[in-house]
Protein backbone atom coordinates (compact mmCIF):
# COMPACT_ATOMS: atom_id res chain seq x y z
CA UNK A 1 0.00 0.00 0.00
CA UNK A 2 1.28 3.09 -1.19
CA UNK A 3 1.62 5.97 1.54
CA UNK A 4 1.05 10.09 0.55
CA UNK A 5 3.79 12.43 1.00
CA UNK A 6 4.91 16.36 -0.36
CA UNK A 7 7.66 14.43 -2.21
CA UNK A 8 9.18 11.22 -4.08
CA UNK A 9 11.53 10.20 -5.38
CA UNK A 10 12.92 7.78 -8.69
CA UNK A 11 15.83 9.07 -10.18
CA UNK A 12 19.30 6.59 -9.20
CA UNK A 13 20.98 9.78 -7.81
CA UNK A 14 18.13 10.35 -5.31
CA UNK A 15 17.46 7.27 -4.51
CA UNK A 16 21.01 6.46 -3.22
CA UNK A 17 20.63 10.18 -1.50
CA UNK A 18 17.77 8.45 0.57
CA UNK A 19 19.52 5.30 0.71
CA UNK A 20 22.47 7.44 2.55
CA UNK A 21 20.62 8.86 4.73
CA UNK A 22 19.40 5.23 5.82
CA UNK A 23 22.67 4.13 6.36
CA UNK A 24 23.23 7.56 9.18
CA UNK A 25 19.89 6.21 11.26
CA UNK A 26 20.63 2.43 12.57
CA UNK A 27 18.20 1.40 15.13
CA UNK A 28 18.43 2.45 18.67
CA UNK A 29 20.90 5.30 17.84
CA UNK A 30 20.58 8.32 19.93
CA UNK A 31 20.46 11.27 16.74
CA UNK A 32 19.96 14.79 16.31
CA UNK A 33 18.66 15.84 13.41
CA UNK A 34 18.27 18.73 11.44
CA UNK A 35 14.88 19.91 8.76
CA UNK A 36 14.67 22.03 6.15
CA UNK A 37 12.42 23.88 7.58
CA UNK A 38 15.03 24.76 10.58
CA UNK A 39 13.39 22.29 13.18
CA UNK A 40 15.58 20.50 15.42
CA UNK A 41 14.66 17.06 16.53
CA UNK A 42 16.47 14.83 18.83
CA UNK A 43 15.14 11.00 19.92
CA UNK A 44 16.32 7.71 19.46
CA UNK A 45 15.79 5.36 15.82
CA UNK A 46 12.94 3.03 16.70
CA UNK A 47 13.84 0.93 14.06
CA UNK A 48 16.16 1.92 11.05
CA UNK A 49 13.70 3.69 8.16
CA UNK A 50 12.91 1.50 4.95
CA UNK A 51 12.46 2.87 1.37
CA UNK A 52 8.87 2.16 0.29
CA UNK A 53 7.00 3.38 -2.57
CA UNK A 54 5.37 6.67 -1.85
CA UNK A 55 2.36 9.15 -4.10
CA UNK A 56 2.56 13.09 -4.31
CA UNK A 57 -0.32 14.85 -4.05
CA UNK A 58 -0.39 14.92 -7.96
CA UNK A 59 -0.16 11.26 -8.66
CA UNK A 60 3.47 11.01 -8.81
CA UNK A 61 4.76 7.79 -7.67
CA UNK A 62 8.74 7.02 -6.27
CA UNK A 63 10.26 6.60 -2.86
CA UNK A 64 10.58 7.85 0.09
CA UNK A 65 11.38 6.93 3.57
CA UNK A 66 9.75 7.94 7.22
CA UNK A 67 12.14 8.25 10.18
CA UNK A 68 10.17 7.61 13.72
CA UNK A 69 12.37 9.30 16.32
CA UNK A 70 11.26 8.01 20.38
CA UNK A 71 11.42 11.73 21.62
CA UNK A 72 13.43 11.54 25.19
CA UNK A 73 11.84 14.16 27.76
CA UNK A 74 13.75 13.71 31.13
CA UNK A 75 14.37 9.88 31.93
CA UNK A 76 11.46 8.81 29.84
CA UNK A 77 10.18 8.76 26.11
CA UNK A 78 7.59 11.51 25.84
CA UNK A 79 6.89 10.79 22.39
CA UNK A 80 6.75 9.78 18.61
CA UNK A 81 8.03 12.04 15.88
CA UNK A 82 8.00 10.86 12.50
CA UNK A 83 10.08 12.55 9.80
CA UNK A 84 10.22 12.19 5.85
CA UNK A 85 13.41 11.62 4.96
CA UNK A 86 14.15 14.17 2.04
CA UNK A 87 13.17 16.82 4.78
CA UNK A 88 16.44 16.52 6.47
CA UNK A 89 19.37 17.68 6.02
CA UNK A 90 21.89 16.82 8.85
CA UNK A 91 22.48 14.33 11.12
CA UNK A 92 24.44 14.11 14.14
CA UNK A 93 25.02 10.80 16.42
CA UNK A 94 24.94 11.75 19.99
CA UNK A 95 26.24 9.65 22.98
CA UNK A 96 23.51 7.96 25.20
CA UNK A 97 20.46 10.02 25.89
CA UNK A 98 20.85 9.79 29.70
CA UNK A 99 25.02 10.80 29.62
CA UNK A 100 23.89 13.88 27.54
CA UNK A 101 21.56 14.69 29.92
CA UNK A 102 24.08 14.94 32.58
CA UNK A 103 25.85 17.34 30.90
CA UNK A 104 23.34 20.17 30.54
Amino acid sequence: MAKYCDHVYSSPQDVAWLEGLIQQLPGGEHVRVTCRDGRIVTGIVSEPPILQVAEQPDGREGSNALLRLERAGGATLDGICDIWLDTITRVEPLIHPQVSELSH
